[in-house]
């Protein structure tokens, strides 16, 4: 190559080395603004949301229905309406978890005229997060099938009926005029559920009780005599005081697993009425569990003992415990009282019939833990000016329940809400009125 060649060529090197140095330097972005370019499209990183409450609506039965969530010191957290949906999620910034949640349901109903209106408020205080609301109801649960009718001859009056199955109490209380004629009782279109057996508890003029289980037929008609019922295994006595109302009973469970919500179960026998004195009640042998209740309206106080487990055949009725009334106010209700208490639960309500004639009804039902005064968040102001006829300021306490014997307040919320609960279980309870 001679030297010609060889400049030029280095003469055309030089210039495009210079071209692309050139271009470099013009496209250079210089840091600061490589760094606000960077921070103004970078996203911030989000908070996670978690969920702290779930509603499952198992029917809103034609209610409106919402969910108002205070944290555990009566600040507003959320509220949502539930009706028409089967499950409702509450979530919130995993910062601003509280602690505890308060949970109110309220519940709004209204005759076809809209002359009755009716405002039901239920609180659960000092629940965990992550607790879930089963709105279960107390129907019979059960796959009803038809009817059948069930006759019985030569009794001495009827002044107890109960016919029940293992799911639960199908009739309760004294026969009618209609249901007993001379010495026949006819039962008729008893409701016929799928793989039940029936237990027809009676009760005669003679304060005797005796039973008949039969698995019917749909359509059946069955008559049997007073005298081919049967007595009870375990017969006893109780005796209680004079007493302004008095409800008392026994009855049972065949399997462990059965579900012992108190409507649930068999009952052997039964007493509703308003006297003192010696009652007859009994058990059947080879049951799993078994059922006692009784609610005593006194003077001045009820005493209620309510147990699944083992049988219950003699127990005393305490005296009144000390109890004072210092704050009414649903937001700020103060009393003394000397019981040790695991929860409570209190009852406000106002009615009054406005200008119009119309029946307005609001309560509000509280379940709190026993030893702490009840943080009572106010309802939101969208739902107060939604139901204007809600009369919360004026509602005045009706009834405070203090259980010496209980669930805890956590399981407490579980089983009301579920309805569904398991294994042995005693809950006693002293209830205050008359307030005024």
């Amino acid at each position: 190559m001679n030297l010609k060649h060889i400049f030029s060529a280095t003469l055309v090197m030089l210039i495009f080395l210079s071209c692309s140095s050139e271009n470099e330097s013009n496209n250079e972005i210089p840091e600061e603004q490589i760094n606000e370019e960077t921070e103004e499209t970078q996203e911030p990183n989000p908070t996670e949301q978690i969920v702290y409450f779930t509603y499952q609506n198992y029917g809103s039965g034609g209610l409106e229905n919402w969910i108002i969530i205070h944290d555990e010191n009566g600040t507003l957290i959320d509220f949502k309406q539930t009706d028409n949906q089967f499950s409702v999620d509450f979530e919130i910034d995993e910062e601003s978890l509280p602690n505890k949640i308060n949970v109110t349901q309220l519940s709004y109903s209204s005759d076809p005229e809209g002359n009755n209106l009716y405002h039901m408020l239920e609180t659960y205080t000092d629940l965990e997060v992550g607790s879930i609301w089963e709105a279960r109801n107390n129907s019979f649960d059960g796959n009803l099938i038809g009817s059948f009718n069930f006759q019985v001859d030569n009794i001495s009056g009827a002044e107890n009926v109960l016919i029940t199955t293992p799911s639960g109490i199908l009739r309760t209380g004294p026969a009618s005029d209609e249901e007993l004629n001379g010495t026949t009782l006819r039962l008729t279109d008893i409701p016929l559920y799928e793989d039940q057996e029936y237990m027809v508890s009676l009760r005669d003029d003679n304060d005797s009780t005796k039973y008949y289980l039969i698995t019917p037929e749909n359509g059946a008609d069955y008559v049997y005599d007073f005298t081919n019922f049967q007595e009870f295994d375990d017969p006893f006595e109780l005796e209680l005081p004079s007493n302004y109302f008095m409800l008392l009973f026994t009855g049972g469970f065949k399997e462990n697993d059965t579900n012992t919500h108190w409507g649930e179960g068999y009952k052997f026998t039964e007493y509703i009425g308003f006297e003192g004195g010696i009652y007859n009640l009994g058990y059947n042998d080879g049951y799993q569990r078994y059922r006692f209740g009784l609610t005593l309206t006194l003077e001045d106080f009820t005493y209620s003992l309510q147990s699944i487990g083992s049988k219950i055949k003699e127990l005393t009725i305490p005296d009144k415990p000390f109890f004072t009334l210092e704050d009414p106010n649903i937001y700020d209700l103060k009393f003394s009282f000397d019981l040790n208490t695991v929860t409570k639960n209190t009852r406000h309500e106002s009615i009054v019939v406005d200008g119009q004639g119309r029946y307005l009804n609001t309560t509000w039902l509280v379940y709190s833990t026993g030893t702490k005064n009840q943080k009572i968040g106010r309802l939101p102001d969208e739902l107060i000016e939604k139901y204007p006829e809600m009369n919360v300021d004026a509602l005045e306490l009706k009834a405070i329940r203090l259980f010496t014997q209980s669930y805890e307040q956590q399981a407490l919320f579980e089983a009301e809400t579920s309805k569904y609960r398991t294994g042995d279980h005693t809950s006693e309870s002293f209830t205050f009125r008359n307030f005024q």
